[in-house]
C-alpha cells in the first residue's frame, strides 16, 4: 500500500513538473514573439557620430543615450563631411581643377525632416547591415560629387544630397572666379573662398535647416 501511494505522489510530481516546464516553454515563446513583432524598440546612437532623435507635436526630442521607440526615431548624423570641385581653364592658358570641402550639421531638425523621404533610422551605413547603397561608413568619410544617390538609405547621404545641390549651382555660377584660387597654404585665398562658398551657398541651407562650413581647398 504504501508503495502504491509513494509511486503515485512521483507520478503526480512529475506530471507538475511537466506542466511547469510546458508553462515556461509557452511564456518564453510568447516573450520572445513579442519582441520580434512589437512596434517598441530601443534605438541606440552611434556615440560621437550620430544622436537618437524622435518628433512631439513636431518638436524634436534629442536622446544622447538612446530611447525606447514606439513610432519613429531618427538618428541623425552629428557632422556630414562632402566634397566638391570643378575644372576651369585658367588665363595663363592651363586646365586647373580646384577640389573643396565642407562639413555640414543638422541645426535646424524639425526644418530638415520636414520631408519624410529625408527620416531615415540610420545615420551611416553599419558593419552588421546589409551593404547599403550611397551610405558612408561614418563621418570621416565625405561624400562626392560623383556619388549615386538615388537609393540612399541613411541620414548622412540625404544631409549630402541636399548640400551638393547647392555646390553644382555654385561651381556653375562661379567656375571663372574658382580660378584665382591657386594656393591652398595660403591663409587669405582660404579665407576668401570660405567667405564666397559660404556666402552663395549658406542661406540656401539655412532654410533647409544645414549649417554649412567651409574646411579647405586643394588645387590640381
Amino acid at each position: 500500500m504504501a508503495i502504491a501511494i509513494g509511486a503515485r505522489n512521483a507520478l503526480i510530481r512529475r506530471l507538475n513538473s511537466n506542466k511547469s516546464a510546458t508553462a515556461v516553454t509557452a511564456i518564453t515563446i510568447a516573450a520572445i514573439t513579442a519582441a520580434v513583432f512589437s512596434p517598441l524598440y530601443y534605438e541606440f546612437p552611434a556615440i560621437g557620430d550620430s544622436s537618437v532623435m524622435s518628433f512631439e507635436n513636431g518638436v524634436a526630442i534629442e536622446h544622447p543615450f538612446g530611447t525606447f521607440c514606439w513610432n519613429r526615431c531618427i538618428n541623425v548624423p552629428d557632422t556630414v563631411l562632402v566634397k566638391a570641385g570643378v575644372t576651369s581653364l585658367t588665363f595663363n592658358p592651363k586646365v586647373r581643377k580646384i577640389n573643396y570641402e565642407v562639413s555640414v550639421e543638422i541645426f535646424w531638425p524639425e526644418r530638415f525632416y520636414r520631408h519624410e523621404s529625408r527620416q531615415k533610422l540610420s545615420a551611416w551605413s553599419s558593419e552588421w547591415r546589409l551593404p547599403i547603397s550611397s551610405c558612408n561608413n561614418g563621418p570621416w568619410q565625405a561624400y562626392k560629387m560623383d556619388d549615386d544617390y538615388r537609393k540612399s538609405d541613411c541620414g548622412s547621404a540625404e544631409v549630402a544630397k541636399v548640400v551638393l545641390n547647392q555646390l553644382f549651382k555654385f561651381n556653375a555660377a562661379h567656375s571663372a572666379e574658382l580660378v584665382g584660387f591657386d594656393n591652398p597654404l595660403d591663409p587669405e585665398q582660404n579665407r576668401r573662398l570660405g567667405e564666397m562658398l559660404e556666402g552663395a551657398i549658406g542661406p540656401a541651407l539655412a532654410e533647409e535647416g544645414l549649417r554649412v562650413t567651409f574646411e579647405r581647398f586643394t588645387v590640381e
